[in-house]
C-alpha cells in the first residue's frame, strides 16, 4: 500500500536521531560547515565608545563652535588625556573616544585655524560615536547551532576572537547505482543496450552540496548476492546509503528482497508521489537506507525529499523540509491523483517568489534534461487538480539553507 507523501515524510523525520558528531576546525577551514553549538558574544562590541569617522572628538555644548586642539588618537591607541570643556581631540575611524568627549564632528565639517577647529555645520550631540554594545551586546546569541557558516559568520567568529570553531562532522553518504545495463562515464559501451550511469553522480553532487561527506560506490550489477554484499559493505562505512534502481517489479529488481531479508526496519514502502512512488526507506539503529527508483529525475527528487529531510535534521537541526511560499507564474498540468513534484524556475517579482516552467518542462522522469534551468521543486498536493496562474504554491530549494 502506498503511503501519502505527508505520512511517509513524517514516518521518516520522527525516527531520525540527533546528529552528535562534532569536530573542531580552524576558522579558515569552517566555511560551508554547520555550527555544532550556539555562539554568544564574549564581550560588548564595541567594548568602549569609539569614533565612527575621521574627525574631532569633543564634549558637545549647544552654543560653542570653536574648540582648542589638544592632541590626536589613532585606531589601536589609548588616549593620553581627558578632553575638557572647550577642547577637541583629533580621532581616526575606530579610535577610542577620549574620556570627557561625547560627540565626533567629521573632518569635512570643520575648518582648522591655527590650534583651533571651527565647526562650520551644526552637529547633534552624540553624532558619529559608536556606543558600548551598539553593534553586539555581551552574551547576545547571533550564531545558532546548525547554522551554515559563510563569510558573514566567519567575520563574526573572528570578531568574537574564535581561532577555532566547533562544527558538525559531515554525515557519510554512500551512493550505489544498480543495473547490469549501466556503464560509468569514460567506460566504453560494449553494445547499444548499455547506458551511462548518471544517478550515482547526480546524487553524489547534490549530497555534497547539502554538506555531506560522500562516497561514490559506482555501479553494481543485477546479481542478487553480489548486490547484497555491496549494500552491506556500504552500510558498514556510511550513515546513509542511497541505491538507485532495483525497487520496482521487474525480474531483476532485487533491492526490496535484500532489504526484507536483512535486519533493517522498513519505514516506508512506496509513497503516493510522482515521480518516485517505487521506493523503500529502511533503517538499522541510527543508519538509513534509501532505495530509490532508477529514472534519474525520480531518483533525484526522492533523494531531495527523503534524504534531504534526514540531512536537514542532522546538519541544520530542522525536522521536515524547508518549504517556501511562491506564486504560480503559469499554468501547470497535473497528471495523477498523487502528490506531484514539478521542476520550476524561480524569479523574484514584486518582492516575492514566482515560479515558471523550466525550459524542458513536460519531459518524462526518464530524462535528465528535465533538470535544465531547474531552481526548485514545486509541490502539487494530491487533493489539487492542478495549478493555474496566480495560485499560491510551496517550493523546495535543491540545497539546504
Amino acid at each position: 500500500m502506498m503511503r501519502p507523501f505527508d505520512d511517509a515524510l513524517e514516518a521518516v523525520v520522527t525516527q531520525v536521531g540527533v546528529w552528535r558528531g562534532v569536530e573542531r576546525v580552524g576558522l579558515s577551514e569552517a566555511v560551508g560547515r554547520r555550527l555544532a553549538r550556539d555562539y554568544e558574544a564574549p564581550e560588548n562590541i564595541p567594548a568602549a565608545p569609539t569614533s565612527a569617522m575621521d574627525g574631532y572628538a569633543f564634549a558637545w555644548e549647544a552654543s560653542r563652535t570653536h574648540y582648542r586642539l589638544c592632541g590626536r588618537v589613532a585606531a589601536g591607541e589609548m588616549p593620553t588625556r581627558r578632553v575638557e570643556s572647550g577642547e577637541a581631540m583629533k580621532v581616526m575611524t575606530g579610535a577610542l573616544l577620549p574620556e570627557g568627549a561625547d560627540t565626533v564632528v567629521p573632518i569635512e565639517k570643520v575648518e582648522v585655524v591655527g590650534e583651533e577647529i571651527v565647526i562650520v555645520d551644526a552637529i547633534a550631540k552624540g553624532s558619529h560615536v559608536r556606543g558600548i554594545g551598539q553593534e553586539i551586546k555581551q552574551a547576545e546569541r547571533l550564531l545558532e547551532r546548525g547554522r551554515r557558516i559563510g563569510f558573514a559568520e566567519i567575520g563574526l567568529l573572528a570578531q568574537f576572537g574564535a581561532a577555532t570553531v566547533d562544527v558538525k562532522m559531515r554525515p557519510v553518504v554512500g551512493v550505489l547505482s544498480t543495473g547490469s545495463e549501466l556503464v560509468e562515464p569514460g567506460e566504453a559501451r560494449r553494445h547499444p543496450a548499455q547506458i551511462r550511469s548518471v544517478n550515482n553522480h547526480l546524487i553524489v553532487a547534490l549530497a555534497s552540496e547539502m554538506g555531506a561527506h560522500v562516497h561514490n560506490f559506482g555501479v553494481a550489477g543485477d546479481a542478487k548476492e553480489l548486490l547484497a554484499q555491496r549494500i552491506a559493505d556500504a552500510f558498514n562505512h556510511c550513515d546513509l546509503v542511497v541505491t538507485t534502481g532495483g525497487v520496482s517489479v521487474g525480474d531483476f529488481d532485487f533491492v526490496k528482497e535484500i532489504v526484507h531479508e536483512s535486519e533493517m526496519e522498513i519505514v516506508v514502502n512506496k509513497s503516493a508521489i510522482k515521480p518516485g512512488q517505487h521506493l523503500v526507506i529502511a533503517r538499522k539503529e541510527d543508519k538509513w537506507l534509501l532505495a530509490l527508483p532508477g529514472f534519474s529525475y525520480s531518483a533525484l527528487v526522492t533523494f531531495r525529499l527523503f534524504g534531504g529531510a534526514i540531512l536537514e535534521y542532522w546538519l541544520a537541526d530542522r525536522r521536515g523540509l524547508s518549504w517556501e511560499d511562491a506564486i504560480a507564474g503559469a499554468d501547470f498540468v497535473k497528471r495523477s491523483n498523487k502528490t506531484e513534484f514539478v521542476p520550476v524556475r524561480v524569479v523574484v517579482y514584486e518582492g516575492g517568489y514566482h515560479v515558471m516552467p523550466t525550459e524542458r518542462y513536460g519531459i518524462t522522469s526518464a530524462d535528465i534534461s528535465t533538470l535544465l534551468g531547474c531552481d526548485a521543486l514545486m509541490m502539487i498536493p494530491a487533493q489539487r487538480q492542478g495549478v493555474v496562474l496566480g495560485d499560491k504554491v510551496k517550493i523546495l530549494s535543491w540545497r539546504i539553507a
